[in-house]
């Protein structure tokens, strides 16, 4: 199985043509960076659909291509994480799966976020041929092609009938964008509105100048064109299992996810890790909690403020530093932390005995290791890790490019293991059981718990 499209997925529609939606499109694929830096595209309509795309940054790629003025009515974009995988194709045919991906065949264009685990079988069971591709993307494109429905909006629909999941999807024609989810909710993707332009996102941190409504729903295809935004189909029966690993770490802090700030759910993890510490002398008064930026700051607030002891942040993120867990390899990840990240000025650390080190996650532990080092490098031997997520055992097939057993830490060493490994003196993680029962249920869990859904999994 190949793991691929980990990514953001944005689209704008306005009711009358509109000479900013490409700009805006562009700046929200900007705000989506964090979710994939391979490379990324869009795709306007104005006469008809036209889609342009390449390797790299948002940025760099669309550096000459903004204040276009271009009028169009709607515009959808796509930015692509990087895999593990070394691809043996051509560049040509790696620049093919560069999304959106576009059909002549009912003239529509689409962008997917998500996974579809097991593709090959499913495939075979609706006998797909002529794949352009290896993307699991192109599934959909293969199955609205094919579909023996009357109209574009039935085609659509039978996707959610057809597979379970994983994928958030944008689908653009000339007269809509759609918005859809999968049976079970496990990729973000928002829908937001101002006057006569609406906005699907994979996250609320930027919505091309419109505000946010709501979470779409699992199973849910929204439609939006000149009489607005409208729900075509949703099976009740269906239940969110929307992914723990978007809220730890994938998605930012400023996003919303269930009315509530990610920023807010990620101090509340800490403040549960700290509430089950068990370890350390609170009362120290040269005890201080460090965060690793940027997505573990809440937590480690949360943390220091269940203990009352002092949270002080003494890293900070060399700009254009990014998100290290999507990088491409070990090396580069190694080597990123080495250099993007530094002391601040001005921080003392001379009365400090004992540091709490929190983070979000520990996966691969290339970010720690490289951390450790440098507080070693500064003196400081007392170092208590702090993990506000269950321990990473097992892969994920539905959209993060969690890997294969064998390179996660937690699968393949106890704790004190772990400890003696990156040089730490105490390793803690919080307990899978408290962080499920903050969403009762209605979460996916499998990276931590090893437990897949069968009818994903399964064909």
């Amino acid at each position: 199985m190949k793991l691929k499209k980990k990514c953001g997925i944005f689209g704008l529609f306005s009711i009358k043509y509109d000479n900013t939606l490409i700009d805006k499109t562009i700046i929200g694929l900007e705000h989506l960076q964090h979710r994939g830096r391979e490379a990324a595209g869009i795709s306007y309509y104005n006469d008809n659909i036209v889609v342009y795309k390449n390797f790299g940054l948002v940025k760099s790629i669309f550096k000459d291509f903004k204040n276009n003025n271009i009028l169009v009515k709607s515009c959808i974009g796509h930015t692509r994480y990087s895999t593990t995988k070394k691809s043996n194709k051509s560049l040509s045919e790696q620049f093919d799966n560069i999304q959106p991906l576009y059909s002549e065949l009912y003239d529509f264009s689409l962008v997917h976020n998500g996974n579809i685990p097991n593709m090959d079988n499913i495939i075979k069971k609706y006998n797909i041929t002529e794949m352009k591709t290896d993307s699991d993307s192109e599934i959909f494109v293969k199955l609205i092609q094919m579909s023996k429905k009357k109209t574009f909006d039935e085609k659509v629909i039978e996707i959610v009938d057809k597979i379970p999941g994983v994928y958030s999807l944008i689908i653009q024609t000339k007269e809509a964008i759609y918005g859809i989810k999968d049976r079970y909710g496990i990729r973000p993707l928002c829908l937001a509105h101002n006057g006569e332009t609406f906005c699907l996102s994979s996250e609320s941190t930027y919505t091309g100048e419109c505000s946010y409504i709501r979470e779409l729903l699992s199973s849910e295809v929204v439609k939006i064109d000149n009489n607005g935004v409208n729900t075509i189909y949703k099976n009740d029966t269906n239940i969110s299992n929307f992914c723990l690993f978007e809220r730890i770490y994938f998605m930012k802090h400023t996003s919303t996810m269930n009315n509530e700030l990610i920023e807010s759910q990620r101090y509340t993890f800490g403040y549960k890790l700290g509430e089950s510490e068990d370890i350390l002398e609170y009362n120290n008064k040269h005890i201080i909690v460090v965060d690793i930026p940027n997505t573990a700051i809440p937590s480690a607030k949360g943390y220091a403020d269940a203990l009352n002891l002092k949270y002080t942040p003494i890293f900070e993120k060399i700009s254009g530093t990014g998100r290290t867990f999507i990088l491409p390899n070990n090396n580069s990840r190694y080597t990123t932390n080495r250099k993007g990240l530094k002391f601040k000025d001005n921080v003392t650390l001379d009365t400090t005995q004992s540091i709490v080190l929190v983070d979000d996650s520990l996966v691969r532990g290339n970010t720690i290791k490289s951390i450790v080092q440098k507080l070693h490098e500064y003196g400081i031997t007392d170092i208590h890790l702090r993990i506000s997520s269950p321990p990473v055992k097992y892969p994920c097939y539905y959209g993060i490019d969690i890997p294969t057993k064998e390179e996660l830490l937690a699968y393949n060493h106890t704790i004190p293991e772990i400890e003696n490994l990156l040089g730490i003196t105490s390793l803690r993680y919080l307990d899978y059981d408290e962080m499920a029962k903050l969403y009762e249920g209605t979460h996916c869990g499998s990276c931590f718990t090893g437990k897949y859904n069968n009818e994903l999994m399964n064909w």
